[in-house]
């Protein structure tokens, strides 16, 4: 068990390890990249920033004996989560989430970051537009790395815009959710 535990790196990476069952709670997971990581039925609370989490591992050797890092069952619906990644394909109907207004789950990325785009360029301010064009087109990063659906922290999108600019983007991004 890991709980209360600080993990906390600079872009560390533990590695290729299978966490079955195991328990993060008030536990804080800082800077962590899990490239190579599985986590089955895990159970997360307190504070997971900046941290990857990827199903498509980077190491590709044959020795290794897994094309895919399983994640599954866990549950991260008491945990503050801020620019946190999920890449590579993990299918994020496998895991429980914070069900607040600061989070969603963007279905079918590809088609809505593309379509957050082209109302975003039709706005006026030009500091705006383009700060949210940024935002949009650093999300298609994960996108591209085969994730199909995006959880987003509303501040990963937000930062930076102003107040106006802010809720134009996150009504943007509520009616695709709503839509997906």
């Amino acid at each position: 068990m890991f709980d209360g535990s600080a993990l906390e790196g600079h872009g560390l990476d533990p590695g290729r390890a299978t966490f079955i069952s195991c328990s993060f709670l008030d536990a804080s997971l800082v800077n962590l990249n899990f490239m190579d990581a599985e986590f089955v039925d895990c159970v997360f609370s307190g504070r997971i920033e900046s941290v990857t989490f990827s199903a498509d591992p980077w190491s590709r050797d044959a020795e290794l004996g897994r094309e895919k890092n399983r994640y599954q069952g866990n549950d991260f619906s008491t945990a503050l989560m801020r620019n946190v990644s999920f890449r590579g394909g993990i299918d994020l109907d496998m895991q429980r989430f914070p069900d607040t207004a600061d989070y969603f789950i963007l279905r079918d990325a590809a088609a809505g970051l593309d379509k957050a785009l082209r109302d975003v360029e039709r706005w006026e301010d030009p500091k705006d537009r383009s700060m949210a064009k940024a935002r949009i087109k650093a999300q298609k990063f994960n996108v591209q790395g085969g994730q199909r659906d995006l959880f987003i922290h509303k501040s990963l999108i937000t930062s930076k815009l102003s107040p106006e600019g802010a809720e134009k983007l996150m009504s943007i991004f509520r009616d695709l959710s709503a839509a997906g």
